[in-house]
């Protein structure tokens, strides 16, 4: 499921509208960031939800 997410995140359609050279930069940036942060919330959510679940073991 969130390998689907990212590669839709990663594969959208450039915009429309014409870019500068710094802004086409940071469309690329953003492109390689938001999955990476994305699925560090994801993990951060999933290690925060073991630690408090009382059947964790821990």
């Amino acid at each position: 499921m969130v390998r689907d997410v990212l590669q839709i995140a990663v594969a959208l359609p450039s915009s429309s509208q014409g870019l500068t050279t710094w802004g086409t930069y940071t469309e690329m940036a953003s492109r390689f960031t938001e999955p990476v942060l994305l699925a560090l919330a994801v993990l951060a959510v999933r290690s925060r939800i073991k630690r408090w679940h009382p059947s964790s073991g821990a």
